[in-house]
């Protein structure tokens, strides 16, 4: 008996074939990829030598102040096409467009992950209510990908309860940093652990910084960050 794949459309030139991006759209969704050399622990590419940075290589701004988390890593610019990508996957339901975030994961992961040592996994927790409203939380799909491709545990939803409030998204830089304050409530479940949070996209790190900060709060080891893409 023979198999046959159903040919779709291209989820960017809308092309048949038999994927959900073709192997042209593939070429060129590599220009989102962030190369050359990074902190470790944010945005800034203001290492002096070319390549990625590996484990311990920190920007001074982060020697000087370390923030909340002891790696970060986003595997993409968050620039045209990933914005529409997302928007309709989250709003519109599209949910093979998960399919392009996770391969731009694979296609790029964090320089120090083989190093760090994470146990296991943490998708960034949404409240109930959005899970509700929005039917599913895309960090969840992101995680899982992450937990299977590397055999880490994930850790389920309820271990970080998420207090539910206005959306980031709606919001300007200073009203998410005061939107997010104490409204994660990380369980016994996190002490000791080495934490590798995904999460799908990057502004301003409030989410993040505060996600971190109470993990550790809780008696987290060691907090590290991979998010899709960032806008910084």
């Amino acid at each position: 008996m023979r198999f046959f794949r159903f040919a779709k459309p291209c989820l960017l030139c809308h092309e048949v074939q038999a994927d959900v991006l073709c192997a042209a759209c593939r070429d060129d969704l590599r220009h989102v990829l962030r190369t050359g050399r990074y902190c470790a622990c944010c945005t800034k590419s203001s290492l002096h030598t070319d390549g990625a940075a590996g484990y311990g290589e920190l920007c001074l701004g982060c020697e000087a102040v370390p923030p909340p988390y002891q790696r970060f890593w986003a595997s993409a610019h968050y620039i045209s096409p990933l914005p529409e990508l997302l928007h309709r996957w989250k709003h519109g339901r599209q949910a093979a467009n998960a399919r392009v975030f996770q391969w731009l994961m694979q296609e790029n992961p964090p320089p120090w992950l083989a190093q760090c040592g994470a146990d296991c996994i943490l998708p960034m927790p949404v409240s109930p209510q959005r899970r509700l409203w929005r039917g599913f939380n895309q960090s969840d799909e992101l995680a899982g990908w992450a937990a299977r491709h590397y055999g880490l545990p994930m850790l389920p939803a309820a271990a970080v309860p998420r207090e539910h409030r206005a959306a980031q998204s709606s919001l300007n830089r200073e009203q998410r940093y005061d939107n997010i304050r104490q409204i994660f409530a990380p369980g016994e479940v996190v002490k000791n652990r080495k934490v590798l949070i995904i999460d799908d996209i990057c502004t301003t790190k409030a989410s993040i910084s505060e996600l971190a900060g109470s993990l550790h709060q809780s008696g987290a080891e060691a907090v590290f960050v991979w998010v899709v893409a960032c806008s910084e």
